[in-house]
């Protein structure tokens, strides 16, 4: 039985959409750059047990300060029990805001998605015939090792550049979405129509990028 990931994802947009827009690029962050962020929930997981056995080594000769003394044996593990539910809130949301910062692209549009906390979610549609420059930026070791970066989108007038962050392959990408804005402006106007529903191209690109993955 196939799955239906749209129920999975929820974007409060408007929801008016065409059948003339396809998905070309869907991407999230590379996980590289989430590095510290694992290694620092791995050793804060490693944390209470690294104490409870130096604890252990501490009172070896006199057990009945901690080993034998239930009470404090009890809030040892009470603390512990309540550190680890924090631990999991944390992972909880640093893995959210991985899964749910996404860089769409469609014949039309480019939307960046960005996850900044559990309960705070931005979204930014640009039409690609009013993007003027799209550029790549690789900078520091690990970028520069496992070939991710960043992709500024300069559009016209007086918005903002968009800065997409921590993107694999950056230069094909902002190649890529450099021929997509070529193609969407010289493309006849009563083609140009935009598929605005959000949780729907969320839907179709993780099906169609990560689906066989």
């Amino acid at each position: 039985m196939e799955k239906d990931i749209s129920k999975e994802y929820y974007f409060s947009t408007p929801d008016h959409s065409e059948d003339n827009d396809q998905i070309e690029i869907f991407a999230r962050p590379y996980v590289i750059a989430y590095i510290s962020e694992i290694i620092l929930i791995a050793v804060m997981f490693l944390s209470p047990v690294i104490l409870f056995l130096i604890l252990q080594i501490t009172f070896k000769d006199a057990p009945h300060l901690f080993i034998e003394n239930q009470t404090y044996l009890n809030i040892f593990i009470l603390s512990a029990s309540g550190f680890y539910l924090s631990l999991g809130f944390f992972a909880l949301a640093e893995w959210i805001n991985y899964y749910y910062d996404v860089l769409i692209v469609t014949r039309n549009l480019l939307i960046d998605i960005k996850q900044r906390t559990i309960f705070f979610r931005e979204i930014s549609q640009l039409h690609l015939a009013n993007i003027e420059d799209v550029r790549s930026q690789i900078k520091g070791f690990f970028p520069t090792l496992f070939a991710y970066g960043n992709i500024i989108v300069q559009t016209a007038g007086a918005l903002e550049n968009r800065l997409i962050a921590d993107i694999k392959n950056p230069q094909k990408i902002s190649s890529k979405i450099i021929k997509l804005q070529e193609k969407a402006r010289f493309r006849p106007p009563r083609t140009q129509k935009i598929e605005n529903n959000v949780d729907k191209l969320f839907s179709i690109g993780e099906e169609k990028f990560n689906g066989n993955k």
